[in-house]
């Protein structure tokens, strides 16, 4: 999952630059992608901490999930952020999460 969501990256960059040197706005289908793998990682995120509890920021692997928090806390912020510019424009400014959040 994870790597496919780095080929993803990859290409929505790519459309990204595309679409800014032609002026055009980036295709549904990118937003709809980063969409479903903020939602795929947050489920995940949500059924691992469901599992371990308390244990999961005090277990042996603590590090590591607290950067999945941060990232995924951070994705979560993106796609909210981005909802509520499209929701009073009509327009997603943030050239459809394609942000740091990416990793």
């Amino acid at each position: 999952l994870v790597l496919t969501n780095s080929i993803f990256l990859g290409v929505q960059t790519q459309v990204a630059v595309d679409a800014a040197i032609g002026g055009e706005q980036e295709p549904a289908f990118v937003n709809i992608i980063s969409s479903t793998f903020c939602a795929i990682f947050t489920i995940e995120f949500c059924m691992r901490l469901w599992v371990h509890k308390l244990s999961f920021f005090t277990g042996m692997d603590w590090r590591w999930n607290l950067f999945d928090f941060v990232l995924v806390t951070m994705q979560l912020v993106e796609e909210t952020v981005a909802l509520v510019e499209l929701a009073s424009s009509g327009v997603r400014a943030d050239g459809g999460g394609s942000g740091f959040v990416g990793l």
